[in-house]
């Protein structure tokens, strides 16, 4: 089966859960949104076939926990432990995107190219975590911990960018800034200012992010010639 119609079917599984989440209906929600990281590895198992190479591993493990996460939070609406039980799963997910990016031995560096990269990122995930110890005080611990390994995720795409052509790294830092911005609106709407619309945004640019980050990490493995 070619990984074209994985990724329509993506695309539009991708459409019904926005749907669903734009009209409130739970079911298709239930339905949608779990099915969401299962075509997606389809897409990278039979991208991987036509490329002539082998997914790595910590892609499968990344969508794996990704999944783990999307039904844990189904049932995370005012329920704290499933929320940090989510936040764990997506954590661990996170930890498996961050080996995929040192898999290309990225150097390290703290320049100025760097800081003005992260810079931004630091400061907003420090004034977010500044409002959700405020209205949340019990969170700010796991908050923490999870935003420091998103600007880890952040920061090893940005070395691996360095370290491969130029094009797959714009992929995949498309994905950890849609995911980072996708995360940030969660904690926006469940912390500090529920707003109309939070389950359409945090779905789309999740949904697009994922889908960037396999993507970009496909076209990682692409044989260079």
């Amino acid at each position: 089966m070619k990984s074209k119609y994985w990724l329509v079917l993506f695309i539009v599984c991708g459409i019904v859960e926005i749907f669903a989440e734009a009209t409130n209906i739970r079911a298709l929600v239930l339905i949608s949104k779990p099915l969401l990281m299962p075509i997606l590895a389809g897409f990278a198992f039979f991208k991987a076939r036509e490329m002539g190479v082998a997914v790595p591993g910590a892609l499968f493990g990344a969508l794996l926990f990704s999944l783990f996460g999307d039904v844990i939070l189904l049932f995370a609406s005012g329920n704290e432990s499933y929320f940090l039980m989510g936040l764990v799963a997506f954590l661990i997910g996170h930890l498996f995107y961050i080996a995929l990016n040192l898999r290309g031995k990225p150097k390290f560096r703290f320049d100025v190219e760097a800081i003005i990269f992260m810079l931004p990122i630091l400061i907003f995930s420090g004034t977010m975590l500044s409002k959700i110890a405020e209205q949340s005080p019990t969170m700010t611990v796991p908050v923490s911990l999870y935003s420091t390994i998103l600007c880890a995720l952040f920061y090893t795409g940005l070395m691996a960018q360095n370290a491969k052509a130029k094009k797959d790294g714009l992929v995949l830092m498309g994905g950890i800034t849609l995911f980072i911005i996708s995360d940030s609106l969660i904690g926006l709407n469940r912390f500090i200012a529920p707003f109309a619309g939070a389950g359409v945004a945090i779905m789309a640019t999740y949904i697009i992010a994922q889908y960037l980050l396999v993507l970009g990490n496909m076209m990682r493995r692409e044989p260079k010639i």
